[in-house]
């Protein structure tokens, strides 16, 4: 569901693809389930061309109980209404069954060397970790990739562990291109009122202060 459906939800994981899950297809409990029958979802490339199976874009969705606009607010329509569709900001995939499948939100990919990256696939690798308690990954400027992906750590009470060996956990499960180039052990996460890690905090910091990033250039004397 998003807050501007309303009334109803978008997408919907029945009964029965629970029973599919757990009779050999465990891969369904990933997906966001198939669109609701009051509901219509697409996947749509930086063109609003729609994206064929498996392949990542924009979800875009279209329902009967969803707002149409909000209200004296020009410049965001424009940006997030497209006719009838409204342009979520999340990030997913459709399967040649309709099931959708989430990455992350459009506004937290980095794009480095060339490729897009979703800082919740690093997320997800480095929770498997058994010393990492919470991690938050995000981009900032890199003069040779455009961006670099690198993360803030905090780790379970009583663990020890680097972050060349958080970065090597890394290395194999995930694409070259998407391995942390630099990590931070730290205490706690910055969180909001909901208990959500506020990941923009972090990148601001980064972006207000890039002389604390190992490729910095060194200060003029």
């Amino acid at each position: 569901a998003t807050t501007e459906s309303v009334t109803g939800w978008i997408t919907i994981l029945r009964t029965e693809d629970h029973q599919r899950a757990l009779a050999g297809e465990p891969q369904l409990l990933k997906s966001c389930g198939r669109a609701n029958v009051q509901a219509e979802i697409s996947i749509r490339d930086q063109q609003g061309e729609v994206c064929p199976v498996d392949t990542v874009g924009e979800l875009w969705v279209k329902a009967e109980h969803m707002i149409r606009g909000y209200l004296n607010r020009p410049e965001e329509n424009s940006e997030n209404f497209v006719g009838d569709w409204l342009l979520t900001g999340d990030m997913g995939y459709l399967d040649d069954e309709g099931y959708l499948y989430l990455t992350d939100r459009k506004k937290f990919m980095i794009i480095s060397g060339g490729y897009n990256v979703y800082p919740v696939v690093i997320e997800a690798v480095l929770t498997d970790h058994p010393a990492v308690r919470e991690i938050s990954v995000f981009g900032v400027p890199h003069p040779d990739w455009g961006e670099a992906v690198v993360g803030l750590v905090s780790l379970q009470p009583d663990a020890a562990a680097s972050t060349a060996e958080l970065i090597d956990f890394c290395t194999g499960k995930v694409g070259k291109w998407e391995v942390p180039k630099w990590l931070k052990i730290v205490d706690e996460l910055p969180k909001g009122a909901t208990g959500k890690i506020e990941k923009h905090r972090l990148r601001e910091h980064y972006l207000q202060h890039p002389e604390e990033l190992p490729w910095a250039a060194p200060a003029a004397e």
